[in-house]
């Protein structure tokens, strides 16, 4: 998606996320919580309406976004989260300043990368573009080792969300 089509969103509006070309049937909905220069962060509910954490999503990985649609038309009533998150200034590269608050937090989370892989557990350090991530493993929901990736791979990282919760 181009920038500047994030223009026209209002912050208030309910959306759908699409960011599969191939899988026009899965997509999130939420309320834009923040527009960074790469990425937008996402307040999301399930599908019965209940709050579903924040998805930090790489920009150029949406290819479109609704609003007003009939099927968000159910999810009118919903009032947007009380939860607060730091808030980040475009300065610094802000996908640094959300790595780096992740380690110094220790916040569960599930990132997901270009490829496709999607990695669960808590971010240890960051060093030179290297992200050590204590990983849990995704059958039996228990410390699996370390994963080591770099920065540049995060298509997207979720926080907060209903399945990290029961791990945790």
């Amino acid at each position: 998606m181009l920038k500047e089509q994030l223009y026209f969103v209002k912050k208030a509006n309910l959306y759908e996320i699409y960011t599969d070309a191939e899988d026009t049937d899965t997509f999130a909905v939420g309320y834009i919580r923040e527009i960074y220069p790469d990425f937008l962060l996402l307040e999301t509910y399930d599908r019965t309406g209940n709050f579903d954490g924040f998805r930090f999503i790489l920009v150029e990985n949406i290819y479109m976004i609704k609003e007003k649609t009939q099927y968000l038309n159910r999810f009118e009533e919903i009032e947007p989260a009380s939860a607060t998150l730091p808030t980040w200034d475009a300065g610094m590269e802000v996908l640094d300043k959300i790595i780096f608050w992740l380690c110094e937090e220790h916040i569960l989370f599930e990132m997901e990368t270009f490829e496709g892989e999607i990695l669960v557990g808590y971010m240890e350090s960051y060093h030179s573009g290297v992200i050590k991530i204590k990983h849990i493993g995704a059958n039996d929901l228990k410390a699996d080792g370390w994963a080591y990736i770099m920065r540049d791979s995060i298509s997207e990282i979720s926080i907060e969300t209903c399945r990290l919760a029961i791990i945790k």
